[in-house]
């Protein structure tokens, strides 16, 4: 961008999670990150203690962050994500029609690199997903010819390794349906 307008935010990062320590180190890289970068002066900062609220760690930081430029701002908002951000210093922005184009087409550009990664963490998602339905099914099958017998969907859902027996009763009604195990009383067997 052409012009480099010193701005000074107020931002905010907060951490939620398990277990606390993951939660109180996971902030101190955030800051440490920060810090280290020579384009940003952190002032006014202020940790808060964690807090445990429904199973689950929180902590936030809050400080002055100051850059030379609205691009590194929204570098910074892009790449830390923070929970809020709140610009104290300029009032108001000059800013050339340049300026603002190359801004905005920075700004594209990542967001365009995020909906790529995002686009390509779904398909492994989806993958996975494919891959552990495939996985249950098949070691159903091998669970109940080891067995020899029929079991219940009790059975074998601890033979499977499923904590919630309720989890393996989708498993289950699909295979029946595919003709890949038969229902035998209360149990299931292979054909």
């Amino acid at each position: 961008m052409e012009n480099k307008q010193r701005v000074t935010a107020k931002v905010i990062f907060e951490i939620v999670g398990n277990p606390k320590d993951h939660v109180v180190n996971a902030l101190k890289k955030y800051i440490q990150l920060l810090k280290s970068d020579p384009a940003m002066k952190i002032s006014d900062e202020y940790v808060a203690e964690p807090e445990e609220k429904e199973g689950l760690w929180s902590t936030f930081a809050e400080m002055d962050v100051t850059v030379q430029g609205i691009d590194k701002l929204t570098w910074l908002c892009v790449n830390f994500t923070p929970a809020s951000v709140e610009i104290m210093e300029p009032s108001s922005f000059e800013i050339t029609d340049k300026g603002m184009t190359d801004w905005m087409n920075d700004l594209l550009s990542k967001l365009h690199e995020i909906g790529m990664h995002s686009k390509s963490m779904a398909s492994e998602n989806d993958l996975l997903k494919l891959n552990i339905n495939r996985l249950i099914r098949n070691t159903i099958a091998n669970a109940l010819k080891y067995a020899g017998k029929s079991l219940n969907h009790d059975e074998l859902a601890k033979e499977v390794g499923i904590q919630d027996k309720e989890h393996i009763v989708p498993f289950l009604d699909a295979m029946l349906k595919e003709g890949r195990i038969l229902k035998d009383g209360a149990g299931y067997r292979l054909p």
